[in-house]
């Protein structure tokens, strides 16, 4: 048997026999420069268009040289690996714990902090998973599984995590309480008592559901009411309704202190911002004395909102008033006074702005968030006047 040096390889067979005629078979072996890099060992983790760099000294292994969105892992046998953004430093908090996204992708998401699915007012993307008695209901737009059947009691807040948590239902056991955006992104604003999609959730009580998302700044957490849709304000009720959420996305644990995270808007630096997980392009400033019938000094009606939208000119055309599920998107349950990425949107009055939705069970009201801490809920179109910012 021949053996090389670290780095040296034969160049045929490193064991030979001896023959009954008394001569070895084969041919005695050199040891040649071994090729480290040969079938490119960097790739083999998904990133096809890696590279691979042998060290010239013979026995010293190589180096990858990795497509953006992955990374190295070091050691002896590199390869080139999805790029964890949860490793470096990172803005979630432990309520919304970062969610690192498939590479070639560099950015993070804080779990069900903001919407990151596209926002529509009367969702139907789901579909319905059977497991017996204990069916799930999946929402493709969200990724997220629901529990279709809720429980017929109600909880304190502190109990319905405990409850979510403890839940072994539909063949998995890592439920949760979902987040305030989570919990909103399955209302339909069309309809009414309830708010949701009575086909793939039925039997839905039109009552108050509690969510995970706690206050900023109020010793209590945030329901949404499932009559209506709308979110109940500070000092809500000491008991509530649960619906459990899971998903299949691992998390990492965070202690940052809230904020978007970096990635997440995009400033087109001509008045506009792109927000990257909706796709939805918003007007940055809030305009001070929009010019519409309608509009008086700050602050509009619905119809003068829709009016200013409509004929608004900022880079480009095409604004519109968006919709409630839209607004939402906006909301940042980690900020207050505005509860909003302040500095993507600098200088947001802490008011109510309208949304284009009608609110279906009280004819002539109207959608509205409050950005000084994200409630939501509706008013009258033309008795009342709030703030505009256009969408497209």
């Amino acid at each position: 048997t021949y053996s090389c040096d670290n780095g040296y390889a034969p160049s045929s067979a490193a064991t030979r026999k001896c023959l009954s005629n008394g001569t070895w078979n084969g041919i005695a072996p050199n040891c040649l420069d071994m090729d480290e890099c040969l079938g490119n060992p960097c790739d083999s983790n998904g990133d096809s268009s890696s590279g691979c760099v042998e060290d010239p000294t013979p026995g010293n292994g190589y180096t990858c040289t990795c497509s953006t969105g992955y990374a190295s892992s070091g050691g002896s046998s590199p390869t080139c690996g999805d790029f964890n953004a949860c490793d470096g430093t990172q803005v979630c908090t432990a309520d919304y714990p970062c969610q690192d996204f498939a590479a070639p992708s560099l950015d993070y998401t804080c779990r069900g902090q903001f919407a990151d699915w596209a926002p529509v007012d009367s969702p139907s993307t789901f579909t319905v998973n059977d497991h017996g008695p204990e069916d799930t209901v999946t929402d493709s737009r969200s990724d997220l599984e629901w529990q279709q059947t809720v429980d017929a009691n109600a909880y304190t807040w502190a109990n319905a995590k405990t409850y979510c948590s403890n839940l072994v239902y539909g063949t998995k056991s890592d439920w949760r309480l979902p987040t305030k955006a989570e919990l909103q992104s399955i209302i339909d604003f069309t309809v009414s008592n309830p708010a949701i999609n009575a086909a793939a959730f039925p039997s839905t009580p039109g009552t108050l559901f509690w969510s995970s998302s706690a206050y900023v700044d109020f010793a209590s957490a945030w329901p949404v009411d499932f009559s209506s849709g709308a979110t109940n304000g500070p000092g809500g009720p000491s008991s509530g309704r649960v619906r459990c959420v899971r998903s299949d996305a691992p998390v990492s644990a965070s202690s940052g202190s809230g904020g978007a995270p970096p990635g997440r808007y995009t400033d087109n630096a001509d008045g506009t911002v792109l927000d990257t997980r909706t796709g939805l392009t918003w007007q940055q400033a809030v305009p001070s004395a929009p010019a519409a019938t309608g509009c008086s000094g700050t602050t509009c009606t619905q119809a003068g909102a829709v009016a200013y939208c409509s004929a608004l000119s900022l880079a480009g055309t095409g604004w519109r008033l968006p919709k409630i599920s839209e607004l939402l998107t906006l909301v940042d349950p980690t900020q207050v006074n505005p509860a909003t990425d302040a500095t993507t949107f600098p200088s947001t009055p802490v008011e109510a702005f309208w949304s284009s939705s009608a609110h279906v069970g009280t004819a002539g009201y109207g959608w509205y968030v409050s950005f000084n801490d994200g409630y939501s809920s509706y008013h009258d179109v033309v008795g009342v006047t709030s703030r505009v910012r256009c969408v497209r």
